[in-house]
């Protein structure tokens, strides 16, 4: 095989390698999405009154050696995109909840489809 054409295969492979690497990413990303949206379904945290934090949720970031160590968790970034949006609402001791209200009408609804 020419040089030249293993060059090109190489590029090619690359190619095909980041473009799975960005699709698993966003996968993962929407996964998180949705998990998170459930944990909070499931415990409850659904208004003001029903506010938990992140520690109660099991939505907490983990220590620094479990995070090096293991799959890269895309839970706390999933949390701050909701947090954005307004979908997961603070109150003013730090616990959160879901809006459903807000959920419906955001964009992130199209994204964790």
């Amino acid at each position: 095989m020419s040089p030249t054409l293993q060059t090109i295969l190489a590029f090619v492979v690359l190619f095909v390698v980041l473009i799975l690497t960005i699709y698993y990413t966003r996968y993962r990303q929407k996964s998180a999405l949705r998990e998170v949206v459930k944990i909070m379904r499931t415990k409850g945290a659904l208004d003001f009154e029903s506010a938990m934090t992140e520690q109660e949720l099991g939505l907490a970031p983990k220590p620094f050696l479990v995070r090096i160590a293991g799959n890269k968790d895309y839970k706390p970034q999933a949390m701050q995109a909701l947090i954005v949006a307004e979908v997961i609402q603070i109150t003013h001791d730090g616990r959160i909840f879901l809006s459903e209200e807000k959920l419906v009408n955001t964009k992130l609804q199209e994204f964790m489809k």
